[in-house]
């Protein structure tokens, strides 16, 4: 019986480990961009691979209105497929929380957009701010992940200029207490089960 208590709490510990983000640096403060303008093309980018075509900003607090620092995967040459990415260890087969915030200039004429995808999950094409408030838009998608390694990534979607990336997370799905509660309960009605 103290073996199957002990399990059953390991499993509530275990669950509210994995819910901790997976993304390192996923608000894009660990280097310091300058307020109301920004840093172009950047050479790297602390837990990210700035992607082939290379053309990638940092931009500071309040440039564009920006209200924190964020990646334009856009750059200053506004080419497309320029982009970040990075590589997650997750469990195969297990379902994960992304969300992230899109800005695309709010109050400019702009066509800035952003591909985004998960492993082969494509999340969204195209993905654009939003136009009211700030401009700035949270996507939020549960996917499965298909491997033990899934990358996130973020691609200017066309030649369109202000594709702001921003608070970047991927959490690991885990079942809510009820069901927790339920399993703990199934775990002791078996454990009852076995000694008779």
């Amino acid at each position: 019986m103290k073996n199957l208590f002990g399990a059953v709490l390991g499993l509530v510990a275990l669950s509210a480990v994995s819910s901790a983000n997976l993304v390192v640096n996923g608000d894009f403060q660990a280097a310091s961009y300058p307020n109301n303008g920004f840093t172009s093309p950047l050479s790297s980018l602390a837990g990210w691979t700035i992607l082939s075509a290379g053309n990638v900003a940092g931009i500071g607090l309040g440039y564009l209105g920006a209200p924190s620092q964020e990646i334009d995967v856009s750059g200053t040459a506004d080419a497309a497929n320029g982009g970040i990415s990075q590589s997650l260890s997750t469990l195969n087969g297990y379902f994960y929380e992304v969300k992230f915030d899109i800005y695309t200039g709010f109050g400019r004429n702009q066509t800035g957009g952003v591909n985004a995808s998960f492993g082969s999950n494509n999340l969204g094409t195209n993905l654009q701010g939003q136009n009211s408030g700030n401009g700035r838009k949270t996507y939020m998608f549960t996917v499965q992940a298909g491997s033990n390694s899934e990358a996130i990534k973020f691609v200017n979607a066309n030649t369109g200029r202000v594709a702001h990336v921003d608070n970047v997370s991927v959490t690991q799905v885990v079942p809510e207490p009820a069901t927790m509660a339920g399993m703990s309960m199934f775990l002791l009605a078996l454990a009852r089960k076995r000694k008779k």
